[in-house]
């Protein structure tokens, strides 16, 4: 029984083939673009706009949890693209994720969350993202 135990244990640490990357996440603000630490490339993500935030207010019900859409753009090594994500990944609106110029990008919160009666100003909004080198 031991040596099954042991056998699995091996296998699980030692048998798969292991990725090497690189792993970021990181907070994009308004207009304050993200530089991000990698020793082969110079890679830079910019929140540039909010296009849509319908995600369901603080202390209400909601039917749909809502999404909220930002459009960003991605610089590695000089060449930028822009990308438009979404918070929810559903058919029909925009990805979460994308893979762009060999980084997985995924949009994984924005906030501050809609609140009822109370409205933010544009440069308070920041986007957490997780880059991942492929």
């Amino acid at each position: 029984m031991y040596a099954a135990l042991a056998g699995s244990i091996f296998l699980v640490l030692f048998g798969c083939k292991k990725n090497v990357e690189v792993r970021n996440s990181s907070s994009v603000s308004w207009k304050n673009c993200s530089q991000i630490e990698n020793k082969t490339d110079d890679v830079k993500v910019c929140l540039d706009s909010l296009i849509e935030d319908s995600r369901c207010p603080l202390g209400v019900i909601c039917v749909w949890e809502g999404t909220a859409i930002a459009r960003f753009s991605v610089t590695v090594n000089g060449q930028q693209q822009p990308v438009t994500l979404s918070t929810l990944n559903m058919p029909g609106y925009h990805p979460s994720d994308t893979i762009l110029m060999g980084y997985k990008i995924e949009f994984l919160n924005l906030s501050p969350y809609p609140e009822v009666g109370k409205t933010h100003d544009i440069l308070e909004y920041k986007a957490e993202l997780n880059i991942i080198k492929q």
